[in-house]
């Protein structure tokens, strides 16, 4: 039997626009309120993650922004066009090493939550290798394919999410 492969590899702004919404969810909605009662008194936590999260959405937009502009190119050869290619390379080296500690933070809070909630009594290494390893494996397929998996599950995510948001 043959694999069914997808028409297209390439990622929709729509596949976008539901993999972010995702990821929030699934990482900072369920350890953010945890980490932020337990360093603020009383309703102090919402100004600087009103200020943090404004930030953050500027500079998404500009990169996103930046990106559209290059279409099907890597992120060093359009940077070598917009700047010098040694500075290039250090913005890629940059880039590579934000991106292997966002997944870090991202596998540790997931096998956090995890442990929280399912596993109380496995260890949180053990927790996160897994996490760390069904996701490489996922990654090593198709990066479209787990986007159009984020579609699937995110109505099932919602639901849970406004269920459970309730005062």
């Amino acid at each position: 039997m043959r694999a069914f492969e997808y028409s297209d590899e390439k990622i929709s702004q729509r596949e976008l626009l539901i993999a972010l919404p995702s990821m929030l969810i699934a990482s900072g909605v369920l350890s953010l309120p945890k980490a932020l009662a337990s360093r603020t008194i009383a309703a102090d936590g919402w100004i600087p993650l009103l200020f943090g999260g404004i930030i953050a959405m500027v500079i998404a937009v500009c990169i996103t922004k930046v990106t559209t502009r290059f279409v099907g190119e890597t992120f060093y050869s359009y940077a070598a066009k917009l700047v010098t290619k040694p500075v290039a390379w250090m913005f890629t080296i940059m880039f590579c090493f934000i991106s292997i500690a966002i997944s870090a933070l991202e596998v540790r809070e997931i096998a956090d939550i995890s442990q929280n909630y399912l596993f109380n009594r496995t260890p949180l290494e053990v927790v996160g290798l897994s996490f760390l390893l069904v996701v490489s494996y996922a990654v090593a397929g198709s990066r479209a394919g787990i986007l159009r998996l984020n579609i699937m599950f995110l109505p099932i995510i919602l639901i849970i999410f406004i269920f459970f948001a309730r005062p």
